[in-house]
């Protein structure tokens, strides 16, 4: 946006990117450009080339995006033409609307700050591994740490007890995945947090299983 990066995004199908809603409500589509294929920010990729797709339309979600409570944070971005697949750039797989992936471990990625208070974002694409969490168990944690966030059904998080490995700002609307059958699902759009890899305070994701109705009817559409 206005030619610098602004939020991450996942690929769902050829006109189709998924994204945070908080990362798109204050402006309108022609503000915003999806670039697929990057990975330094300040230098050509060999091998291949990025290519930028112009953004036709903005979905949020029916229920709409509430800021205090970051839920339904979640958004499809579809674009002006077809995004051209190769080795690099390929679409994720989407989960099934009862898919439980509690317990087992995620990768998020993105270019946002390395650690809390962090004076620049990243340039490379970063990515941590992380373990996911039901929002039972999220809410417990943030409820030890006497922090007054409610968990809701459309919320997962994913981090550690102890901190040490998160998403952090910058990271927002980039994906949670876990690796199935050799093929990568998302499960989580990065949402929220309180600073970075805090004790207690994992990372708030948008859980894509329970969009998935919305998601199917908007792309199939």
């Amino acid at each position: 946006m206005f030619g610098q990066h602004h939020c991450g995004g996942v690929i769902l199908k050829k006109l189709w990117v998924l994204t945070a809603a908080h990362c798109v409500t204050s402006y309108s589509a022609r503000h915003f450009t999806v670039r697929v294929g990057e990975y330094d920010l300040t230098k050509p990729e060999t091998g291949h080339t990025e290519t930028d797709y112009s953004v036709e339309k903005i979905t949020l979600h029916p229920n709409l995006y509430r800021p205090k409570r970051y839920n339904n944070d979640i958004a499809l971005l579809k674009l002006n033409k077809p995004i051209e697949y190769d080795s690099y750039v390929w679409p994720t797989c989407l989960p099934d609307s009862d898919d439980d992936f509690s317990g087992q471990e995620g990768t998020v990625m993105g270019w946002g700050f390395v650690k809390e208070n962090g004076k620049r974002r990243a340039n490379i694409l970063q990515k941590a591994q992380v373990p996911v969490m039901n929002r039972t168990q999220c809410q417990e944690l943030y409820n030890e740490a006497k922090k007054k966030i409610r968990f809701e059904k459309g919320q997962i998080c994913a981090g550690y007890r102890e901190g040490k490995t998160d998403s952090c700002q910058g990271d927002s609307g980039g994906p949670l995945v876990v690796r199935q059958n050799g093929r990568f699902t998302v499960i989580g759009v990065v949402s929220a947090g309180i600073g970075c890899a805090r004790p207690l305070l994992p990372g708030i994701y948008t859980h894509v299983p329970s969009h998935m109705s919305w998601i199917t009817e908007t792309i199939e559409s």
